[in-house]
């Protein structure tokens, strides 16, 4: 089961699930107790747009849904696309596997002869939205183009503020955060294509929480998630309180954005037909071979939904940052931006740096480096480290004498006689008795957990369990992990296609994959490959200009944070960048994952607090001393 293969950026999105994923390790906890399995059927067929009741009953927790069902969550329509039983932890609003939105975001388009529109109704038409100045009733000859004294332009871009889209009715949530008090939500709204004032408009979430110090610093704080297409309002506190480390925002406000085509950002580039596609191949071997057909028709749906998949890619994404700013009418900013986050942070440095007064890199993705040609390094690198460190522990290696050896000759066996173990799926209940592991699959399976820096101390100690044939503890936390959907197929795919086209090579696969054990060695190659050209030439977005593939040069002062343990975006890529900002700062920091800041550790926190406060003196780092290498159990 390869439900990695699409995503290698995109854990950060599922901060929390692995911070549950971590309680189970650490607590020895045998497994995990969820509802039971519910029918699931395909992903439906919609024809003509379903009729949206105008009562439909208010979404609860532990109730049985049938396909069709409709449920009302937050003062928006939800359609219920499969027969499940409603879980807790998984509303409408960030289930996309589960419910369909039918409550469009922003205007309608006009309609003529005999509509009544109100003063301040909004309608859009010839790709224009436009405002009523007063009531009018519309006349076919009479449109919002040709009556500037009904009707107003809106320009674009930008920000109409909005209900916010996220849960804030939890008790952890409503104690800390009042709607419209110290937390505001919005979209801002930009074209499709930035080039083409003909092109679509587009809605991007925004949520903006308030200091709650009584002299706010007048540069806020704008965070930028990773992916490409990985969700942040959905998970906006754990981002905001750097993953619970601060009780408070602190002394600036924070900026949270969900990029064009992710999150609760319009339109939506999930890959519905995937989830359908994943849940019927769980427990079938080879489960990669129908991912293309998949993709053509996840791309076919967006073409005839007249979305452009190749208007969602890296520089678009800068330039909505900059009219982000523009439209708050901000004087500066400081920019966070984590794992690809920081793809984008780089190139608003690069092509709209005059409102940005420092940024943090967190886990850096360089504009000048192929992240698909460097893959298979990354996954030698970091088992290479755990391994080394494991056996100069005493007690690691006591614990597990020759780990390595014993964990790659498990991969070549399993490769040859897969096993099978018992998932279930978070968000709907349903069970899979006998999800099929290859030895490949269990190689990315445990790589994924270096991302969360709590595991890494008990890595040793699960890959032991799993060689000697104990599966239970693996199993309920990577039922948390296999089932995600915070990140969106659709712009991880056309955003790094868009990148990578043209400038990475089957060579350079390859060449990387020298360093890779031979049990792993052919399927990392495969896999890596079809990442890099099978999958692309479905999506067939043209290539950025090379003029991106360059090193950033800037002056903004830059603070570079780097995780020893970061199995995507190792410590030599924040070394990569850093010679060409000359105002550049690097922490790096023992014994860590993937997004330091957001480690539940201190230290990464105070560091980046000390640069904030002052961006143009090198910080206060001396916290890292007192770091130390994995305790490992």
């Amino acid at each position: 089961m390869n439900a990695f293969r699409r995503s290698p950026f995109g854990l950060i999105a599922r901060t929390i699930l692995f911070a549950f994923s971590v309680a189970i390790i650490v607590s020895g906890c045998s497994g995990i107790s969820l509802p039971g399995q519910q029918s699931s059927s395909p992903h439906p067929t919609v024809t003509a747009a379903p009729t949206v009741p105008a009562n439909a009953p208010a979404w609860k927790p532990n109730v049985k849904y049938q396909q069709g069902a409709w449920v009302r969550y937050k003062n928006v329509t939800y359609l219920s696309l499969h027969a499940h039983t409603s879980q807790t932890d998984y509303p409408p609003n960030v289930t996309p596997l589960l419910w369909l939105d039918e409550t469009p975001v922003g205007p309608m388009a006009w309609q003529a002869n005999n509509v009544t529109y109100k003063q301040g109704d909004e309608v859009t038409y010839n790709g224009i939205t436009y405002k009523a100045l007063h009531t009018n009733t519309s006349q076919n000859s009479a449109n919002p183009a040709n009556t500037p004294t009904m009707w107003q332009p809106l320009s674009t871009p930008r920000f109409e503020a909005a209900s916010c889209p996220m849960d804030l009715t939890g008790p952890n949530m409503s104690l800390k955060y009042v709607e419209g008090k110290n937390i505001h939500c919005g979209y801002l709204v930009v074209r499709e294509n930035p080039q083409k004032q003909s092109s679509p408009e587009i809605h991007l979430a925004v949520a903006i929480v308030k200091s709650s110090s009584q002299h706010p610093s007048a540069d806020p704080l704008l965070m930028l998630n990773g992916g490409p297409g990985g969700s942040l309002l959905d998970e906006f506190d754990y981002f905001v309180s750097a993953s619970g480390v601060k009780t408070q925002v602190g002394n600036r406000d924070v900026i949270l954005l969900d990029q064009r085509g992710a999150g609760f950002s319009e339109p939506s580039l999930a890959c519905i037909e995937e989830y359908t596609y994943d849940d019927a191949t769980v427990e079938k071997p080879d489960n990669q071979q129908g991912i293309p057909a998949v993709y053509r028709q996840c791309d076919q749906r967006f073409l005839q939904e007249h979305i452009d998949p190749a208007a969602f890619n890296v520089y678009n994404n800068a330039s909505d940052v900059h009219d982000l700013i523009t439209a708050l009418k901000l004087q500066q900013v400081d920019i966070y931006g984590v794992s690809y986050g920081t793809r984008v942070a780089l190139e608003v440095m690069r092509s709209f740096p005059q409102h940005v007064r420092s940024v943090i890199l967190d886990s850096t993705v360089p504009a000048d480096l192929s992240f698909f040609a460097t893959i298979p390094h990354d996954y030698a690198r970091v088992y290479a480290l755990l391994f080394q460190q494991c056996a100069a522990n005493a007690t690691c290696a006591r614990k597990y004498p020759n780990l390595a050896t014993r964990f790659y000759n498990f991969l070549a066996a399993a490769n040859k006689h897969p096993i099978t173990m018992p998932l279930t799926n978070p968000q709907t209940g349903k069970k899979y008795p006998k999800a099929v592991f290859k030895g490949y699959d269990l190689f990315l399976g445990f790589w994924q957990f270096f991302y969360i820096t709590g595991a890494i101390p008990y890595l040793p100690g699960l890959i032991n369990e799993v060689i000697s044939g104990h599966y239970t503890r693996f199993a309920a936390v990577y039922s948390q992990l296999a089932f995600d959907t915070s990140v969106n197929t659709g712009v991880y795919e056309t955003t790094t296609c868009n990148e990578e086209e043209g400038r990475v090579t089957k060579a350079n696969i390859q060449n990387s994959a020298q360093e890779l054990n031979p049990a792993i060695r052919a399927q990392t190659i495969d896999d890596v490959t079809k990442l890099a050209f099978d999958f692309c030439k479905v999506w067939n977005v043209p290539s950025a200009p090379s003029s991106e593939w360059q090193p950033v040069m800037s002056s903004i002062p830059t603070l570079i944070m780097e995780g020893e343990y970061d199995p995507i975006t190792p410590p030599t890529n924040g070394d990569r960048v850093a010679p060409h900002l000359s105002k550049s700062y690097v922490a790096l920091f023992p014994a860590t994952g993937h997004g330091t800041y957001l480690s539940s550790q201190a230290c990464p926190v105070v560091v980046a607090q000390s640069f904030l406060d002052q961006p143009d003196q090198h910080p206060d780092i001396t916290c890292i001393q007192s770091m130390h290498e994995p305790n490992f159990q």
